[in-house]
């Protein structure tokens, strides 16, 4: 897969991922773009495995995520950098 990043995935159904999310949102580390705008982005670490991150040639299983808020829902995409 040259020039591809292999998706990460989560382990856990939408309705456990959403309930975990409505406990846990805005207590994590919020990422802006500069001083004065919010990216509507924020990396939370839900305490539990919610899926797997690629990196360095493999999959790690991961209790961080990278949640993309929108005006018609959210999105989590595990993330593995910020467990280490």
């Amino acid at each position: 897969m040259k020039g591809k990043q292999t998706p990460s995935y989560t382990l856990l159904k939408n309705d456990e991922l959403n309930k975990m999310l409505n406990q846990k949102f805005g207590t994590g580390r919020l990422i802006i773009e500069n001083e004065r705008k919010w990216k509507n982005k924020e990396i939370i670490n839900f305490g539990q495995i919610i899926g797997k991150y690629y990196i360095d040639g493999k999959f790690i299983e991961t209790k961080w995520g990278t949640v993309h808020y929108s005006k018609t829902g959210s999105h989590i995409i595990p993330n593995g950098k910020e467990g280490k």
